[in-house]
């Protein structure tokens, strides 16, 4: 539907403002649900915020890939995307264990900051996108695309090479992510309070390493910087997998390396993604950005 669109608004910002209203109605919802709730009512709640996000996210990341034509530049915008993603997700996890231990509040009333996290700054930093980032104009065909326009896709060697890394890039954080209270509380024997502070160590470092490694593929290029981040990821994980129980300094050194490589896959796929809708653009004259990002969003799924 994004490709199809062609609005003086633009495509990619008119989708986003349709989106954000959506996940602000998810978020005020589930996060302000009082108990008592039926199973009904939470199963539209999830069904309107994942919608929402589903639109947001995915017109935000095909907005981005058509702000720069040039390989670097497209780096450089997607790792500051991953960097104030993980700075949310900071926010975010961080506020609850804040207000709890020195606000006085409950874990309850906690939780509902983290819904009006979203509800506030959604509509403000939509604005502020609004007024500040354009989005260029594309020079194609408007995409009329079919299932078999949509399978072709599958057949480029390049989209399939990025979806199978993409695969296996988001399963290993999916099952690390599933598991790790449990790990840090039965095998490493912290508390929940340290357990905590270890998944914030992980994500400040995912922050430092977002600029860190838009750096690394100015040098490497965007294909060997995700494989060199890949290893090291693999390599700190088996550092947190075998370091001792119970000893938190070391721990939390090994859960900042182990973050350093997180934000490497996320912001080099959707970079590259942006140079295959080039890639397409040039062979058929259609502009497919809106689907070659909506197959990357399934993948991540699939993972």
């Amino acid at each position: 539907v994004m490709d199809r669109t062609r609005t003086r608004f633009g495509r990619f910002r008119m989708w986003f403002s349709i989106g954000t209203p959506v996940v602000v109605l998810g978020a005020w919802l589930l996060f302000m649900a009082r108990p008592g709730v039926s199973e009904t009512y939470l199963w539209i709640g999830l069904l309107i915020i994942y919608a929402g996000q589903s639109m947001t996210t995915l017109s935000q990341m095909a907005w981005a890939a058509v702000l720069s034509p040039e390989y670097n530049q497209r780096s450089r915008i997607y790792g500051w995307w991953q960097a104030a993603n993980v700075l949310g997700m900071i926010i975010v996890l961080a506020a609850p264990a804040v207000l709890e231990t020195w606000g006085g509040f409950t874990r309850a009333e906690g939780v509902r900051v983290m819904g009006w996290f979203i509800i506030v700054l959604m509509p403000l930093t939509l604005m502020l996108a609004l007024l500040k980032v354009p989005e260029p104009s594309v020079v194609a065909e408007k995409d009329r695309s079919s299932l078999s326009d949509y399978l072709a896709l599958f057949k480029r060697k390049s989209v399939q090479r990025l979806l199978a890394a993409d695969i296996i890039i988001n399963t290993g954080p999916a099952v690390t992510g599933s598991l790790f209270f449990f790990y840090f509380l039965t095998i490493k024997e912290f508390n929940s309070a340290l357990a905590g502070f270890l998944l914030l160590f992980y994500f400040v470092g995912a922050f430092a390493g977002g600029p860190l490694w838009v750096r690394v593929s100015y040098r490497l290029g965007k294909h060997q910087t995700l494989a060199l981040a890949a290893v090291i990821y693999a390599a700190t994980q088996i550092g947190v997998l075998l370091m001792p129980a119970g000893l938190f300094g070391l721990a939390a050194a090994l859960m900042f390396l182990a973050g350093l490589p997180f934000s490497a896959g996320p912001f080099l796929l959707r970079s590259m993604m942006a140079d295959v809708a080039d890639e397409e653009r040039l062979m058929t004259g259609k502009d497919r950005t809106g689907l070659l990002y909506a197959i990357l969003q399934g993948s991540i799924k699939v993972g």
